[in-house]
């Protein structure tokens, strides 16, 4: 973890999180947790943020809430709602899903979707009725291109997954 805070190219900071989420060490978050608080760089919040999601580690649901409604850059944001997933069967967790399906950013209206995706595919619980009208809502999106693939698909694909 001494080795993240420290690291001084993008690389290095990478490979470091990489290693973390390999070994999926846990006692590591709360390291993790003061780079994505507490560091200026983006590049070492995203990749503490990005770690922290592949950890599956739900006490980080918090600091995802946070960060992606708070975050300084649009891929903090995007990857910050993305690692709600890890905690989509909760309620308000779902809540906050649907509200960044309406956000203005289309990297982060896509990361909400991969989010819900979790709920349909993984947890195959049933969705609340907010997140499932920003669903229908998505599935109707115009601007709905993103690098990552068409957000209006995603929608409908996870809207024809209803259990």
């Amino acid at each position: 973890m001494e080795r993240v805070r420290c690291a001084s190219d993008d690389t290095e900071i990478r490979d470091c999180a990489q290693q973390i989420s390999k070994f999926g060490s846990r006692r590591a978050t709360r390291g993790l947790l003061a780079i994505v608080r507490g560091s200026a760089d983006p590049m070492r919040q995203l990749m503490a943020l990005h770690t922290r999601w592949n950890l599956f580690d739900a006490r980080a649901v918090p600091l995802f809430l946070y960060m992606g409604a708070t975050g300084k850059t649009e891929d903090l944001r995007a990857v910050a709602v993305e690692g709600l997933g890890n905690g989509i069967r909760r309620r308000h967790v779902q809540e906050a899903v649907a509200k960044c399906l309406i956000d203005p950013s289309v990297p982060v209206r896509y990361s909400a979707l991969c989010a819900a995706a979790w709920l349909r595919y993984v947890t195959r619980q049933p969705m609340i009725p907010s997140l499932r009208r920003a669903l229908e809502s998505s599935a109707n999106d115009p601007a709905s291109l993103y690098t990552e693939g068409d957000v209006a698909e995603l929608a409908r694909s996870i809207l024809d997954q209803e259990c």
